[in-house]
């Protein structure tokens, strides 16, 4: 097998065909698959290479995450978060062995569809030199918050086949600009001046 990324590409199922599964805090949906990186006769290379491949459920897949929402989620995690916090989705992503075919990456945050990667066309095998990357900002409104990852485009086969390989999640916090820390504390001051000028 293949992927855009890795001209030589092995897949392992991830849980079966009906049942979801679960792996150092992820949570992936039945169909998923784990692809790792191989050399031409197949053995895992040094060092070692791998992601996961979403969107096997079914031969064509299950219907866009677009207009059916969360039955496309198929990997999430929970991450810790504080409150009124920007945080920075980045996830790397290629697509599957089916040049030519259609894939999108959908990404949710606690289980709402929130963007997508749009629709892309898989190349050849290993033709990617680097991987696509995705970049979504959203603001934490709890202490957890669970951001998934779902196929996003099915469309109509043959054109349908391609699917969305993940890679390198990495969340980060977005600091407060240092502008608006001195407006703030500029608005402290002029209450304070306003509290002394009021009592005087």
């Amino acid at each position: 097998a293949s992927s855009e990324l890795w001209a030589n590409t092995n897949y392992y199922a991830l849980g079966g065909a009906t049942t979801s599964t679960s792996v150092n805090g992820w949570t992936f949906a039945p169909g998923s698959f784990y692809a790792v990186k191989t050399d031409a006769s197949g053995t895992i290379t040094n060092p070692f290479n791998g992601g996961v491949l979403l969107n096997e459920a079914t031969l064509f897949g299950p219907p866009s995450s677009t207009t059916a929402p969360l039955v496309n989620q198929e990997a999430s995690i929970a991450i810790a978060t504080t409150v009124g916090q920007q945080y920075t989705v980045s996830i790397d992503y290629w697509g599957d062995n089916r040049p030519g075919s259609l894939y999108a990456l959908d990404v949710y945050i606690n289980d709402v569809f929130k963007t997508t990667s749009g629709i892309k066309t898989e190349v050849g095998p290993g033709s990617l030199t680097a991987p696509n990357t995705l970049l979504y900002t959203f603001l934490a409104n709890s202490t957890s918050t669970r951001i998934g990852f779902g196929q996003g485009f099915t469309g109509i086969a043959p054109f349908s086949q391609g699917s969305p390989i993940i890679d390198n999640l990495v969340v980060t916090s977005v600091p407060i600009p240092a502008a608006v820390w001195l407006l703030a504390s500029g608005m402290v001051a002029l209450m304070g001046t306003a509290r002394r000028r009021s009592a005087v």
